[in-house]
C-alpha cells in the first residue's frame, strides 16, 4: 500500500482530474483534501482494492483541520466506526457535535446576511426554539453552549 506522502505526487503527474485535486490539496484547499480523501475511502477511479481507509481518514483530518464541515462529519464517523482510525466512539461523537455547531453557525450567519424574508422567519424560528427549551438541545453539553451564546442564542 502507498503511503498519503508518496500518493499525492504520483496523483499530481497524472493527467486527470484527481491531478487537479492532488495539486490543489498540495495547495492547502479543503474542499480537494476532501474530494481527495472520498476517493481513497471509495477506491474511486480503479479497483475497489485500490481503496487506502488510513490515507482518506489522514485527507479528512487535514480538511477537517482547514475547516470543511463535511470532512469533520466523515472523521467524526471514521473514529466512531474505526474506519481506517483507531476506533474512538467519544471523540467521534465531539467531532460530528462539533460539525453540527459549525454547518449551524454557518446558516444563521448566512441568514443574517440575507434580505430574503424567509432568513428573518429562520432566525426567529431559532432565537425562539433555543430561548424556550433552555438554548440549543443538540449542541449544549458537547461545548455548544458556548457557540449558542456567542452567535447570540
Amino acid at each position: 500500500m502507498m503511503t498519503l506522502r508518496a500518493s499525492l505526487p504520483a496523483l499530481m503527474m497524472a493527467r486527470s482530474g484527481a491531478a487537479l485535486l492532488a495539486r490543489a490539496a498540495v495547495g492547502g484547499h479543503a474542499a480537494a483534501l476532501y474530494s481527495l480523501a472520498v476517493i481513497q475511502f471509495n477506491g474511486s477511479g480503479g479497483a475497489k482494492s485500490d481503496r487506502d481507509l488510513r490515507a482518506g481518514a489522514a485527507l479528512c483530518a487535514r480538511a477537517a483541520a482547514l475547516g470543511h464541515v463535511d470532512a469533520l462529519r466523515e472523521l467524526g464517523h471514521c473514529l466512531q466506526d474505526g474506519y481506517g482510525v483507531r476506533r474512538d466512539p467519544a471523540e467521534g461523537r465531539r467531532l460530528l457535535v462539533a460539525a453540527n455547531a459549525r454547518e449551524l453557525t454557518l446558516a444563521l450567519v448566512a441568514a443574517a446576511a440575507s434580505r430574503h424574508p424567509f432568513a428573518a422567519t429562520l432566525l426567529h424560528g431559532a432565537a425562539a426554539a433555543t430561548a424556550g427549551a433552555g438554548g440549543c438541545p443538540l449542541l449544549h453539553g458537547e461545548g455548544g453552549a458556548d457557540l449558542c451564546c456567542k452567535i447570540g442564542f
